[in-house]
């Protein structure tokens, strides 16, 4: 059986080495733990709309990059972002994004 876990939260720096610690022994260890193949780090509005109509209006932006066997999954600085959004499609033709 394979399970899939999402986790949010905020983690200040100095405790980023003890969560992927805990991390590491849930997924059973160095030996067992199946190879990181992908990151993603979920952005979610603080302020949200009021269930509703406009509810729809809330998107998730999330930031991705792929982990190959030769990336150091820790040193985050490095690697190759890409934004991705997670909603409905803006319908306003005429905003752009930079």
């Amino acid at each position: 059986t394979t399970y899939e876990c999402s986790l949010h939260g905020l983690v200040p720096d100095h405790m980023y080495p003890a969560l992927m610690d805990r991390l590491v022994s849930l997924c059973g260890g160095e030996d067992m733990r199946q190879p990181l193949t992908q990151h993603i780090l979920g952005l979610v509005p603080t302020v949200q709309t009021p269930p509703g109509p406009m509810r729809n209006d809330d998107v998730v932006l999330r930031l991705q990059s792929e982990v190959g066997p030769d990336c150091d999954p820790q040193n985050l600085h490095i690697r190759k972002w890409f934004l991705c959004q997670q909603g409905h499609p803006d319908p306003h033709m005429s905003t752009v994004a930079t």
